[in-house]
Order: structure tokens, then sequence, then C-alpha cells
């Protein structure tokens, strides 16, 4: 148990090394509101009714149409609470958002250079097979860390690293709290 544990901690970590980077890269970027070359218009659209997505669908590809703008990808996605959809890539995308009083919010963003890009997958607008990886990296995170903590108890160093286990709750659990005050 203790080889199978020492080896999946291992490989785990050294297959999603690469994306741990990225998500520590983009996450401190965050931290400094940087979002790399990003520009975004602001539109309107006022409509008679609240629509639901499939008349929303409708309404963005007539706007489209009328503002002939093109895109990249028609690629369209609805956002997760149903309150609007988005078409496009990460690159040059359009969100149509549900807003108050009939209106529709519409933004247009394009992204310029890697870090831009990096910043979107951040945020999961990327594809669903970045996405899926990204899941995939939090649980074998989750897991990462739990084999590391069964690994604790094969350590000649156990009390240490308990010690080091528990000031490191006492510090988040502490600082998260501070912060919220």
């Amino acid at each position: 148990m203790k080889k199978f544990f020492r080896y999946f901690h291992m490989f785990v970590s050294i297959f999603f090394l690469p994306i741990a980077l990225l998500y520590a890269f983009t996450g401190i970027l965050v931290l400094f509101e940087y979002q790399g070359e990003l520009s975004v218009e602001n539109d309107n659209i006022s409509v008679s009714k609240n629509l639901d997505i499939e008349e929303l669908k409708i309404t963005a590809l007539q706007y489209l149409e009328e503002k002939n703008i093109k895109l990249p990808s028609m690629d369209m996605s609805s956002i997760h609470n149903g309150g609007g959809i988005t078409i496009g890539t990460i690159v040059n995308k359009i969100a149509f958002l549900k807003g108050a009083n009939n209106t529709i919010n519409v933004y247009h963003m394009r992204r310029k250079g890697i870090i831009s890009y990096l910043m979107a997958l951040h945020f999961g607008e990327g594809k669903w097979y970045f996405d899926a990886l990204a899941i995939l990296f939090g649980i074998c995170l989750a897991l990462f860390y739990l084999s590391g903590l069964l690994i604790i108890n094969f350590s000649k160093h156990k009390k240490a690293l308990i010690l080091a286990l528990l000031l490191g709750i006492f510090a988040s659990v502490t600082i998260g709290y501070l912060s919220g005050h």
C-alpha cells in the first residue's frame, strides 16, 4: 500500500504539473486583476418580453447579422444559470445576458496573446475537454493530497509533518477569517 501511494503521488503530480503551474500562474494574475490583452465592447438590446434561451439564441443570431459581426466559430453555449448565452471562442466571444426591464446586455470580448488565452482557460471559458481535464485535475489534486496525508503514516517525521499540517490549517483559517472582517 505504501508503494502504491508513493507511485500514485509521483506520477499523478508529474502528469498534472503543467496544469498546476497554469492555474498557479493565472491565479496570481487574477489577484493582481490582470487579464492580459482583453477588450470588451458593451451594447444593449431592447426586447418586448423576457426571452427564454431559444428565443435569446435567435435574437443573438439576428444581432450578429444586423451588426455584420463575423466570429471565427459559431459555437453557442448557455450560461450555467440560464441567464444568457455565449457565442464564439476564447479569442473572440460575444455574451448575451438577460438584463432588467426586458433588455439583453451584449459584451463583445476580444483577446490577444497567450496570457489572455490562459486567463480565459483559468475561468473555464475553453472547450469542454479542457474543462474535463481541469475537473480531473481537481479530483486528482484531492487524491494527491490524501495520498500525501497517508504517506505521513509511513514517515519517520510523522510528528513534525502533523505539526506542519496543523499550523497550515490554523494559518489558513485565521487568515481567511481575518480577510472577511
